[in-house]
C-alpha cells in the first residue's frame, strides 16, 4: 500500500497493543485477542506483567484506541493529531496522578 497519514495511523495502533500485551502481532491475531479481552472485560488477563501495573481503566482504552487505529478501513481511522494524540496525553495524565 502507500504511505499516508492513515498507515501511519495503523502502524501506531499495532505499536501499541504490542505494548500493551508484549506480543508480536504474529499472523494478525493481536488484534482478535486484544478484542475478545475488551469484550469479555478481561483485559488485564493479556496485558504485559514485564511493563509495570496498568490500571484497568487505562488499559482498557489503551486498547480500544489501539483498536481503532488498526480499523482496515483508512477513512474510520482516528487522526493522529485531533483524536489520537490528545486520548493519548488523558491518559498519561490520568496514570501520572494515580
Amino acid at each position: 500500500g502507500e504511505v499516508a497519514p492513515g498507515s501511519d495511523v495503523y502502524s501506531f495502533g499495532v505499536m501499541m497493543l504490542e505494548m500493551l500485551t508484549g506480543r508480536s502481532p504474529v499472523s494478525n491475531k493481536l488484534p482478535d485477542i486484544v478484542e475478545d479481552a475488551v469484550k469479555s472485560n478481561k483485559i488485564l488477563k493479556i496485558v504485559d506483567k514485564e511493563a509495570g501495573e496498568w490500571p484497568e481503566a487505562s488499559a482498557r482504552a489503551w486498547a480500544v484506541l489501539g483498536l481503532k487505529c488498526i480499523e482496515p478501513r483508512r477513512r474510520r481511522r482516528p487522526p493522529l493529531e485531533t483524536k489520537v494524540l490528545p486520548e493519548l496525553e488523558r491518559l498519561y495524565e490520568e496514570v501520572s496522578v494515580s
